[in-house]
């Protein structure tokens, strides 16, 4: 009787050992990964404030890792292109378009961050699956190897976004893509169609508890047409006029960067006939019209 007592309080105490020891190792793991967050946070300060010579360094192999190795990644493709554009002045459109492809909106880095910061305390798999987004979304945005691509690539491309404002938004948010067959090989600018789907949740939300976005893209007479439309709390005549006149300026001074870039680029690339035109209306969403002529991607 008394060994089996004996046997139990070792069981027992083992067990006990065990959990503590286990709780012991995650709250470190806890402590190192709130480290290494800070510590991408504080790298993506630096390089807000214009600081473009400090890397972000993480010891562990683990998934902040990836993020931080994406993220020096196309930081030193940043440098490279500023240090391309001042060696070719006179090259100005080709440079102001390799400008504005490399531009990434930090807001939604940041906002990305804390989701997953959030998430590793609710669900590690949902979180693991942002980091693998994101890294995804990032390598893309950096490949310098083709300015156009084919229309399906941005798609495939897209979908690593969508899947981020998901998890975010959860059924707040729905979307319906349709692009008809012909219209999958025409060769756009990389990242024409996320900011599109960008400033729709950026500006469609307002005061409405949900937001559906619809994305349509065809070919009609030599011409590529993307449509982007919401059902969100769309613009005043007023707004709409003064966002009409930023995309018609040669340069930008506001903070509106998304549509921007794509009308820019397009302009550069083709043409005035080509680019952005918004329609809204208040209360009734906003639909977002881009236009670019077709360009079919040659099968070798």
């Amino acid at each position: 009787m008394k060994q089996e007592m004996i046997w139990s309080i070792a069981v027992l105490s083992g067990a006990v050992i065990a959990v503590v020891a286990g709780w012991i190792r995650s709250r470190k793991m806890a402590q190192k990964r709130a480290l290494d967050f800070y510590t991408i946070l504080q790298g993506m300060e630096r390089v807000q404030e214009g600081n473009l010579d400090r890397l972000i360094e993480l010891e562990e192999d683990n998934e902040f890792r990836r993020i931080a190795d994406a993220y020096n990644d196309m930081i030193r493709s940043l440098k490279l292109q500023m240090e391309k554009n001042q060696k070719m002045a006179e090259l100005v459109a080709a440079s102001q378009v390799k400008q504005l492809e490399s531009q990434f909106n930090p807001h939604f880095l940041f906002n990305t961050l804390e989701n997953i910061r959030y998430m590793y305390k609710i669900d590690p798999t949902i979180a693991e699956t942002m980091i693998l987004s994101l890294s995804n979304l990032l390598r893309y945005s950096l490949d310098n190897t083709s300015g156009l691509v084919p229309l399906q690539e941005d798609l495939v491309h897209l979908k690593n976004y969508l899947s981020i404002l998901k998890y975010r938004f959860n059924r707040r948010l729905s979307y319906d893509i349709s692009v008809a067959e012909e219209a999958k090989t025409c060769l756009i600018p990389r990242l024409i169609i996320q900011p599109m789907i960008e400033n729709a949740v950026k500006y469609g939300f307002g005061n409405h508890r949900t937001l559906h976005i619809e994305l349509k893209a065809y070919c009609h007479e030599g011409k590529l047409t993307i449509i982007c439309r919401d059902d969100g709390v769309g613009m005043t005549a007023g707004e709409l006029d003064r966002i009409s006149r930023i995309l018609a300026q040669e340069e930008n001074g506001s903070g509106h960067y998304g549509l921007y870039n794509i009308h820019r680029r397009l302009h550069l690339l083709y043409g005035a006939p080509y680019g952005v035109e918004i329609r809204s209306q208040e209360g009734y969403g906003t639909t977002l019209v881009v236009t670019s002529p077709v360009r079919i991607e040659e099968k070798v």
